[in-house]
Parts: structure tokens; sequence; C-alpha cells
């Protein structure tokens, strides 16, 4: 065998070869340590041109967290998040990128939690490589593919209510151009009061959210009910409220929940800009209302975007429950609590809590019985036809900023 020639050397290190492959692909680097440190730094090279943002972001961020690649995806399966070694190696490297889905920007949420980042730092690190002149032009998924749907009505006979749902998120976007997920919300703060006749009276809410491109200027809270009259949003504090959008029915006599979105409205932000609003979102329940009252006031939090979570429920002084338990509901079951613990009732207890400085994606909240539970409850107060509504005034308890997510189920009845 010919001794090596001398221009066979490593490409990142220059030293030369004692071995040169016989066949196939040119040798370019003597150990695994030279090509996983010229792949790193070829990654910085394109970041630095303006090519790939997210590869960089994302490097800097496991080298500022001191974790390697291997203990990050084994502290996301610890978190549910599934990612492989391979697919970090690569998105570290700058070979690929992740497709910005709904799944996507949760795993990068659960990666930002694991290396004590900014929520949204890595998103936004992908929507300027998405952006960038080096990359092709590609449609956003899922939602944006169906903006040419038919929007002729549904039945909810033959859908669930997690499609009906998916359903009025295409209509947000045909009617507004804006997709949901561009703006992240961080943390929650809410104070949900039951009324003296053991009925839903009031949430009062307050969010933070965080844009992840330029020129958004409205979040959709999306609300489930089971009565017939809808919720009424009321703006507070950062925010107007627009027109609310309802589903089209086809089967109007069709009982069971339904589903209104709220546009709140406020100054356009510039990406990675937070905000902060608040509003007031008061429960009616009409004459002809059969149903019990909801026993349960639960908030799903389905992305590891909350950082901050407080929540607040109140009783009337008149109609105080006998038990009351805080409870865990899984995303994947919310019907049943995976966790349960009875919480000793205060003769005047004007409140109960529930802090959570890092919260995971989890349902939270309480359930609760009433004096005479086997007893038919008290009928619903009548609905209210004229004459200016003076809703009752319950101040915030809790301090701090505060993320919400959607109603996806019957939080609250």
């Amino acid at each position: 065998m010919s001794a090596p020639s001398s221009a066979a050397r490593c490409d990142h290190c220059g030293t030369p070869f004692t071995s040169l492959n016989p066949r196939g692909r040119r040798r370019q680097f003597c150990n695994a340590t030279c090509r996983s440190a010229a792949r790193r730094q070829r990654a910085r090279t394109l970041g630095a041109a303006g090519q790939q943002p997210f590869a960089v972001a994302f490097q800097a961020a496991v080298e500022q967290g001191g974790l390697t690649l291997r203990q990050l995806a084994g502290q996301l399966e610890r978190d549910g998040c599934s990612l492989s070694t391979g697919t970090l190696s690569q998105w570290q490297n700058g070979r690929t990128t992740p497709w910005p889905t709904t799944d996507t920007y949760n795993r990068l949420l659960a990666i930002e939690r694991c290396l004590s980042l900014a929520p949204a730092h890595l998103i936004t690190a992908l929507e300027q490589t998405r952006r960038s002149p080096s990359r092709p032009s590609r449609p956003w998924p899922a939602a944006v593919r169906h903006q040419n749907q038919s929007r002729s009505g549904l039945s909810v006979r033959s859908l669930t209510l997690d499609q009906r749902k998916r359903h009025l998120e295409r209509r947000i976007v045909q009617d507004s151009g804006i997709d949901r997920r561009l703006l992240i919300l961080t943390a929650q703060r809410e104070h949900f009061a039951v009324g003296p006749l053991r009925w839903p009276l009031e949430s009062r809410i307050e969010l933070e959210a965080c844009a992840l491109r330029d020129g958004i200027d409205r979040y959709w809270y999306i609300c489930t009910y089971e009565s017939q009259c809808p919720p009424d949003v009321e703006a507070l504090d950062g925010c107007n409220r627009g027109h609310t959008l309802s589903e089209d029915l086809l089967d109007s006599e069709a009982v069971g929940p339904r589903l209104i979105a709220t546009p709140l409205c406020f100054m356009p932000l510039r990406q990675g800009d937070t905000v902060t609003f608040s509003f007031r979102v008061t429960y009616e329940h009409g004459e002809h209302d059969t149903d019990l009252p909801e026993k349960r006031f639960c908030r799903m939090l389905t992305s590891p975007a909350c950082r901050e979570l407080e929540l607040t429920l109140r009783f009337d002084e008149c109609q105080q429950p006998i038990d009351l338990s805080e409870c865990r509901w899984s995303p994947t079951g919310p019907e049943r609590p995976t966790r349960a613990s009875a919480i000793p009732l205060a003769r005047r207890a004007k409140a109960y809590y529930i802090k959570e400085p890092d919260p995971e994606p989890l349902g939270y909240g309480w359930t609760w019985d009433w004096p005479g539970h086997e007893q038919a409850a008290p009928p619903p107060p009548p609905r209210r036809t004229a004459g200016p509504r003076v809703p009752e005034r319950v101040p915030l308890a809790l301090p701090g900023r505060a993320w919400v997510g959607d109603d996806p189920g019957r939080c609250p009845g």
C-alpha cells in the first residue's frame, strides 16, 4: 500500500492521516471529535451569515445549560417529550431544522424549560430561520393548508369536541389570517367565582403572551358552554373585545357543549415582545336550562409554555360546599382526576388558591359537593332581559402575571 499523500490531512485539525480509505469517499476527519467540532464550526459560520439562526441559538443554549445531548434527551423523556439524541444533534449542527407544528412548538418549549431559557426563545429563532432568504419558502402546515376548505356548517353528532375545536381554529385563520400558534401564552392568573345559586358566576383572567412574529395584534379566547346562553366576555385592561365567532351548526337542536371564540385585540407586537392583558367572562343561564350546575373547576395546560399558574376559587358566603378536593387531571383523560387531596373547609373561608411557579402540562383545579347533593339543585337565575348589568366586582387576590389556556373541555359547565 502506498504511503499517504502529503495533502491527505484532517480538514479540521490538519493532522496527516496515517492511513487512507482504499475505496469510497475521501476521508475528511481523523476521528469523531474533529468531525463534531467541524460541524459546530459550520453551524457558527452559517449562523454568522444569517442562514441558520436556530442552529446557533440551540447550540448556545445547550452549551450554556451545561447538559449533554444525551442528558437533555433523558430529561425530556422524563417530562413526557420524546426526542432522540440524533435529532437533537442534527438540530444543533444545522443539518435539519424542525418543521413548525404544534408538536414541534411543545418540544421546543420543553427544551427551553430544561435549559432555563426565556419562553419562545428557540421558537423565535426558528421563525427567523424559516424566513431566511437562503431557505425555500413553504406554506404553513395544518391550519393554513385548510384555508380553502368550505365554510359550510358541520354536524355535531358526527364530530368530537376536539374536531369541532380544530374546525373553529381553521375558521379563525380564514377570517383573521392569523394563526393562533403565533402567540405563545406563558402565564395565567384566574379568579373563578361560584354564585349563591351554585351556578358559575364569573371568571377574571389575566394573561401574558409572547409574539413569534411581527404584527400579532389579538388573542382568540375559545370557550365551551352547555347552557342556552353563551358566556359574555368583557375586556378589562390592555385589550379591546372584537366580534365573537361561533360555530356553524347544522343540527342546532343537538345537545352538548358548544364553542365560541372571542378576539381580544391589542397594539401590534414585534417579534419577541410580550403583552399583558385581562378580561372577564360572565356566565349566564337561561330559564330552560335543566342540567345541574357543574361541581368542578378545571384548567388544562396542554403546552409547556406556562411558567406561572395561579388559580383562585371563591364560593358565596350563603352557599358553602361540604367537601372540597384539590385535583390534577391528565391531558389525555380529563374526565376523572388522577390525583385528589381533600382540603379542610374553613367556616368563613373567602377563597382557595393554587400556586404553581413551574407547572407541568396537566389539569389543575378543584372538585366539590354541595349539602343535600342528592336533591335537585336550585333553579338557575332568570335570564336578564333589560337594564344595565352590574357584575359583582371581586378584587383579584393574587399578584403576579398569568397565562391561561383554552377551555378544551367542560371547564366550567
